[in-house]
């Protein structure tokens, strides 16, 4: 029998805390033993989930290593309640894309203990360049507008944490331009404190629209300005290419190339993960490697075997191994510890990856990702 939730979440806070700042390294032993602990304890309590694996003929006594632990799709979270432990005894819960009725779309939790330990050290190593309370300015609305939001946690997050006084979140019931245009006026030009921007990929397109729709010649923020974009369109009818976008945001803002960084996360997961630049690591068009999270583990999948490729068994300097995304998150504990995306990726051997679109239904199909099984089994917790 796997330790008490208490403790268990103990133990993973204590591993988060040791590998915060500039130790954030991969502890490939510690991360294992907590994997093998978490998938126990989500085994015995979690009743579909427990079907799932023993289906595969993956009970925790025959899974000895990371890799080999059952993981499920993020399509599955849209039907089923995928959790161990009760909605009943929820503090709340955060709405995944796609349907919000009833048990379905939504991703209970009982605490955000975990989710509000994994978060802030990417967030700072990957956009906050100064040890000082920066202006930020938000194109996602505060969490007490959008209170099922883990995005707009985040951010609220954020703006608590290193946002100055007149950091402020500009968009509500819609985005205020008006105000957003004021504020980057103020901050532009002779101001020396860098700024943070912070948007989705489908608000930026709109930012761009607005701009242009108003004839503004843009700004120059300062040296060592951030923005994050991240999420897709989520099925918007406009759609813009990720190097489009970012080159019109650095023409716009005078953003070099490390000035637009890309947030990968979803609400299935509890961490997250942001782009670096360097050598070998930017593309000509602005488009980064995603680094590792001593938290998360990614792996990547071959799309016809199912097979878990983590990125010690990637040779150093090989140019990556492509194929289904999968991440084991060891802040998962209410709901299920390892995640298969639909995003195709290219996993490095230091554990970061390159994203390379949305898989085609073929490459779904021949990953066996078991959602057939999911949508035909018991919809209890």
């Amino acid at each position: 029998m796997a330790r008490d939730y208490e403790l268990l979440k103990r133990a993973i806070l204590d591993y988060i805390e040791a590998r915060q700042g500039d130790s954030m390294r991969f502890d490939r032993s510690g991360f294992e033993r907590l994997a093998l602990e978490i998938f126990r304890w989500q085994y015995e309590r979690n009743g579909l989930y427990c079907a799932l694996c023993e289906a595969r003929g993956r009970s925790p006594g025959q899974v000895d290593s990371v890799t080999a632990i059952p993981a499920v799709p993020t399509s599955a979270f849209k039907g089923r309640s995928l959790f161990s432990f009760s909605p009943d005894a929820a503090a709340g819960w955060f709405a995944t894309s796609g349907t919000t009725v009833g048990i379905a779309g939504r991703r209970y939790y009982r605490d955000l203990d975990l989710y509000a330990a994994s978060w802030p050290g990417p967030f700072q190593r990957a956009l906050v360049t100064e040890d000082r309370q920066l202006p930020i300015a938000s194109l996602i609305p505060r969490w007490s507008d959008a209170p099922h939001s883990s995005l707009a946690y985040m951010v609220e997050g954020a703006l608590d944490r290193w946002g100055a006084i007149d950091s402020a979140s500009f968009c509500g019931s819609a985005f205020d331009w008006t105000g957003l245009f004021s504020r980057l006026d103020a901050v532009s030009g002779e101001s020396s404190v860098p700024v943070l921007l912070l948007g989705t990929a489908f608000g930026w397109v709109y930012f761009l629209d607005e701009v242009e729709r108003r004839g503004l010649p843009g700004w120059c923020l300062p040296s060592g300005s951030r923005l994050m974009e991240t999420g897709g369109y989520k099925g918007r009818t406009r759609q813009v290419p990720r190097e489009e976008l970012r080159a019109g945001l650095r023409r716009v803002l005078g953003l070099g190339v490390e000035g637009v960084v890309g947030e990968y996360g979803m609400t299935e997961l509890s961490s997250q993960f942001y782009e670096r630049f360097g050598e070998g690591m930017g593309s000509g068009d602005g488009v980064g490697v995603f680094g590792s999270n001593p938290w998360a583990l990614v792996t990547v999948t071959d799309p016809w075997t199912g097979e878990a490729i983590p990125p010690w068994a990637v040779p150093a300097g090989a140019g990556g191994r492509r194929g289904l995304l999968r991440v084991y998150d060891l802040c998962n504990l209410d709901s299920v510890m390892a995640i298969q995306t639909e995003d195709m990726a290219e996993l490095h051997a230091d554990g970061g990856f390159r994203l390379l679109g949305r898989a085609s239904g073929a490459e779904l199909r021949g990953c066996s990702l078991g959602t057939e099984f999911l949508e035909e089994g018991d919809t209890g917790g």
